[in-house]
């Protein structure tokens, strides 16, 4: 006589099947908040924002303006070809001026030779005069005149703002900071920087271009927030020793 089989227990399969499910669905929303916060933290901030982790910026010898112990540490990742940058320019020399001795301003070269045949040539010209302790009259001369930056062209902005002639050519001639503008170049692109002007401010990065009153508002917004820190430092040292 063929011995009977017991039929399989249909609770006890179900609760299996029940709990591989919610192992599933946990497994799911699990990597869907690890994609997510993966995605936010790469987001680029917009005008005016500032998140909470700070980025490490390098200053391997760049154009710096401003004390070195500047409350705002302003690191801008620019393309002398690039209009957004040109109008950033506008906005920086009076920026500078209205938060003087707060900022120090440094200009990281990110030329994109791809859109703009003549940035890499442009961003050396800078290094250039840089070498000659005039950076900032260049940079403003190559910006005031985008539209026309041949060698010729860079040569005789060089001689209007003042920078020997010769030395000028020979640097721009030999490529001599050629090395230097892709090494910015490629620091900006491990900082995630994909388009110009990309500023790192107080270690947070924005991305595009931002007026006067757009840098004023988060210096302010940087500078109140120091002052609440301090003054926070201060309350609990009177606390302590009162």
């Amino acid at each position: 006589m063929e011995e009977q089989k017991n039929p399989p227990d249909r609770k006890f399969i179900s609760q299996i099947l029940f709990f591989a499910l919610l192992f599933l669905v946990l497994v799911a929303v699990g990597a869907g908040i690890a994609l997510y916060s993966f995605f936010q933290s790469e987001k680029s901030l917009g005008p005016g924002e500032l998140s909470g982790g700070a980025i490490t910026v390098t200053e391997y010898g760049d154009p710096v303006i401003g004390p070195a112990n500047a409350l705002i540490s302003v690191y801008e990742f620019s393309d002398f070809s690039c209009s957004f940058c040109r109008q950033s320019a506008d906005s920086l020399r009076s920026i500078l001026l209205r938060y003087d001795g707060k900022v120090k301003w440094v200009y990281k070269d990110f030329p994109i030779a791809s859109l703009h045949p003549n940035a890499m040539i442009a961003a050396m010209a800078g290094a250039c005069a840089h070498e000659q302790g005039k950076f900032v009259a260049m940079h403003d001369a190559i910006f005031a005149n985008q539209q026309y930056q041949s060698r010729e062209n860079l040569i005789r902005y060089a001689k209007t703002v003042g920078l020997g002639q010769s030395q000028f050519i020979e640097c721009l001639d030999s490529s001599k900071f050629q090395s230097e503008v892709e090494s910015d170049l490629r620091e900006g692109i491990s900082l995630g920087v994909t388009a110009t002007p990309t500023w790192f401010i107080n270690g947070q990065k924005i991305e595009g271009a931002l007026s006067e009153e757009e840098l004023a508002k988060i210096f302010d917004q940087i500078l109140g927030e120091i002052k609440n820190e301090e003054l926070r430092m201060n309350s609990q040292f009177t606390v302590v020793h009162s």
